[in-house]
């Protein structure tokens, strides 16, 4: 097969990459490239070729990349998106909650509009039916792939591919839904809105994790709380500049790698230890009741059953699984070489191991006999003079089933 991309700088109300045969299996693609046609051969046609090969040459550019050891330079048009992007980021953190709980108004809602949108046009199309069927139905093979998915908020470099604007879905999110866009009335305005929507998706995932990051430490180091606008410009500016890596002609292969490792099962590991935390150790009935004095009500026994038992069962399940049948990176047929995988288990780790090793630290630092070092570490600050006094609640078999 021929297929011929041409260099074409002028917009059209009609998407340059719908057009294409794929009878005669022949595609042709306008791209802003130098005027040179660039001829190249592929041993077959994907499914959608149009929207594959504007991806992955228009946009990644990963014909010129030979895989991760071979990123390049950081593309300039994806660097001044960046630069867009950190500084809104900035200015919606840099008061706190007083400039972030403005921004959400319009963060949070204007994914659902959109997608309200594309549901309407969509049960509207021949087949939705069918389409809705598929969605519904429940593959329970599926549960045989143990790979745990990204959620984002901790460690901290998870942040780095939330400022790339939502990459971790690549193929749904720049393959398949512009592909759906394409099939409506107007279909470039509503293209606009739908990045712009990313846009907006990607910052709000984004503003969730800094502020995380930036209120913990700001707590904990009385210096970075005064300076929070200063601190909060770093925190930004050092995204920035770790995020630079995932624009490069070989970013994707970074993004794929921070994806699985940074945002995977060291993520699923903290969520663990915080659920055993805050139900075992400080007891899901005094959480309960401190639910109760700040909303008015108490939760239902549902809900402590599945704090206490049913949530970290799950999460030890799906930890250890993930761990024990991880496979090797790949990105399509691209596969990652060993050094890459070795990176993201250390990437993994550097968040993973911070909770052993603190825990040895804080032991190690308090006085005591070795029963009240454990006591003073599973006991919270405001109560640990009753430690000194002997009134252990954790060593009570009242508190471990107290629901």
């Amino acid at each position: 097969m021929n297929i011929q991309v041409l260099a074409e700088h002028k917009l059209s109300s009609v998407a340059p990459l719908k057009q294409c045969n794929v009878e005669k299996k022949e595609v042709e693609l306008i791209l802003p490239i130098p005027s040179k046609l660039l001829q190249f051969s592929m041993l077959q046609i994907p499914q959608n070729p149009e929207f594959i090969l504007f991806y992955g040459r228009g946009v990644l550019h990963l014909h010129e990349s030979r895989g991760i050891q071979d990123l390049g330079l950081p593309r300039w048009d994806l660097s001044l998106c960046l630069v867009v992007v950190v500084f809104i980021l900035y200015f919606s953190l840099w008061k706190g909650v007083k400039s972030s709980g403005k921004v959400v108004y319009i963060t949070a809602t204007m994914p659902y509009v959109v997608l309200f949108v594309l549901l309407i046009r969509g049960i509207t199309l021949p087949g939705s039916m069918d389409g809705i069927r598929a969605y519904l139905h429940i593959d329970f093979k599926r549960l045989n792939n143990l790979e745990t998915g990204p959620p984002d908020f901790l460690p901290f470099h998870v942040l780095f591919r939330n400022v790339c604007g939502l990459l971790a879905g690549a193929g749904l999110v720049f393959i398949i839904y512009p592909e759906a866009i394409s099939t409506l009335p107007g279909s470039t305005f509503w293209a606009i809105v739908f990045f712009i929507m990313l846009l907006t998706l990607g910052i709000d995932s984004s503003m969730g994790g800094m502020e995380a990051v930036i209120t913990g430490l700001s707590d904990d180091f009385k210096i970075l709380k005064r300076h929070r606008k200063l601190f909060t410009f770093a925190t930004a500016f050092g995204t920035f500049l770790v995020a630079l890596c995932c624009i490069t002609n070989g970013g994707i292969y970074v993004l794929t790698l921070l994806d699985k490792y940074a945002a995977g099962t060291s993520i699923l590991f903290a969520v663990l230890i915080e659920a055993i935390g805050v139900s075992w150790f400080y007891g899901v009935d005094r959480f309960s009741e401190d639910i109760e004095r700040m909303m008015g009500f108490k939760p239902g026994l549902y809900w402590r059953l599945c704090w206490k038992f049913v949530s970290p069962t799950f999460l030890l399940f799906v930890v250890i699984a993930s761990t024990v049948t991880s496979t090797g990176l790949k990105y399509d047929e691209y596969v990652f070489p060993n050094w890459s995988n070795v990176v993201g288990w250390s990437v993994a780790m550097s968040s993973m191991l911070f909770v052993p090793c603190y825990a040895i630290y804080k032991f190690c630092s308090v006085p005591g006999t070795f029963k009240e070092r454990i006591a003073y570490c599973i006991t919270p600050e405001h109560e640990q003079h009753l430690v000194a006094e002997g009134n252990i609640r954790q060593f009570t078999l009242k508190h471990w089933l107290a629901i």
